[in-house]
């Protein structure tokens, strides 16, 4: 296989599936997706690394389907981290600007920002990303700091940090299968760049994002994330539930769900049967509105722990809500939500980025690379530019590295005749 700088591949690290997405960087900064490969996920406990070795058999499994069918290596990698210890904070920080013209300066920026990480970070805890909302001066909202005149400078950012332990654990992984990590991304910047089109970053949108066994909220407006909430209750959760209270195996219960679930309990026939089979093998009948209560039960906890931390009603100008996710598709979950928080709800789609993840599963995995190219973290290699004005630099100082030496080596054979033989005598 070949390898190649401008090959970036795009790790989704998830609860119940792990997803790679190999893309190409051209010199116009567009890409083209080549590659993609799944594999259900292990050694993860709820979002914790617990079996490395596990782990790094299904990260690897996936990432070789994805280079069989794109036929390259990627050597650099973009991913996210399981959603254990994963906290998103709003916070601020204040300095006094030093500058004796009364100017902000971008040093003063560089200042708070430095407070606030020294302020956030600890042992357990790292900042995944740092993302400045708002600048104050003097009190006074202001757009650039170019110019800005005042003494006080406050700056509101929003803040993601991760599990250390996890992070260091995932990064060692990539790292013995010989990939260089460019960025660790949250997963809710990454979806929201292939489910989210742009005016909807920019006019306000929530997007909902329910995978496997974690759910998450998050709120975007002026092109940057401004809340975001993580709740401990995914599409497993709900299959453990039908599993646990109809005495059926997981498989079953997973059948059961997709086939005959519906949340939006109006629209059930109160006299339909379901057949489920039960763990030994036999089977009887329940009726369809008792499975969807089930289903629907979960769900409405799952509402009440967002609500709980994020109140809809905080930004009157927002009522769109895109769902994403691979438990996202659950049938009467539009409507549901529709009814529950009175917003407008769409299922998210991967059209809004020309069809490039398959399903709404894949979305990180390629979203992740957006983001990355978007921040500037990937950029373009040109291969054909061997001789760079530093690699130039670096040639001639070796080259003169190399006549020194030998010259001097040369001096002193020279001085020791060393360079010169006696004919032989005929």
């Amino acid at each position: 296989m070949n390898k190649n700088d401008n090959y970036i591949l795009g790790l989704d690290i998830g609860s119940s599936k792990i997803c790679a997405t190999i893309g190409k960087i051209d010199a116009n900064l567009d890409l083209d997706f080549c590659g993609l490969g799944t594999c259900i996920t292990a050694g993860l406990k709820k979002g914790q690394v617990v079996d490395v070795l596990a782990l790094k058999k299904a990260i690897e499994k996936a990432i070789m389907r994805a280079e069989c069918i794109a036929g390259v290596m990627p050597t650099q990698v973009v991913t996210n981290v399981p959603l254990y210890g994963v906290e998103f904070i709003n916070t601020k920080e204040f300095v006094l600007s030093k500058n004796a013209d009364k100017k902000i300066s971008l040093l003063d920026k560089k200042q708070a920002l430095l407070q606030m990480k020294e302020r956030l970070c600890s042992s357990e805890k790292a900042i995944m990303h740092l993302i400045p909302t708002l600048f104050l001066v003097d009190g006074k909202q202001v757009i650039s700091l170019e110019e800005a005149e005042g003494e006080g400078l406050e700056v509101q950012a929003a803040v993601v940090l991760a599990d250390v332990e996890n992070i260091v654990k995932i990064t060692q992984i990539l790292n013995q299968l010989n990939l260089k990590v460019k960025g660790i991304v949250y997963d809710s910047l990454s979806q929201a760049e292939v489910l989210l089109s742009e005016e909807e970053k920019a006019e306000g949108c929530y997007l909902l994002d329910i995978g496997g066994q974690f759910s998450e909220l998050s709120f975007f407006k002026n092109d940057f994330i401004q809340q975001a909430v993580i709740v401990p209750i995914g599409g497993e959760t709900i299959t453990s539930d039908i599993a646990y209270c109809l005495k059926v195996s997981t498989p079953e219960a997973e059948r059961l769900k997709m086939i005959y679930g519906d949340i939006d309990l109006l629209n059930i026939d109160q006299e339909a049967m379901v057949e489920i089979m039960l763990k030994d093998n036999s089977k009887r009948k329940i009726s369809q509105s008792l499975l969807c209560q089930i289903i629907e039960a979960r769900i409405q906890e799952m509402l009440k722990l967002i609500l709980k931390q994020m109140d809809f009603s905080a930004d009157l100008g927002c009522r769109k809500l895109v769902l994403g996710g691979g438990s996202s598709k659950l049938s009467g979950l539009k409507d549901y939500l529709i009814k529950k928080l009175g917003v407008k709800v769409r299922l998210g789609s991967s059209e809004q980025k020309n069809n490039m993840a398959e399903s709404l599963g894949e979305a990180f995995s390629v979203g992740s690379i957006l983001y990355a190219l978007k921040t500037g973290v990937i950029k373009y290699q040109d291969n054909q530019t061997k001789f760079s004005l530093d690699n130039l630099k670096k040639k001639v100082f070796r080259m003169r590295r190399f006549m020194m030496v030998n010259f001097l080596i040369w001096k002193k054979r020279l001085q020791q005749k060393e360079l010169f033989f006696t004919p032989s005598s005929k």
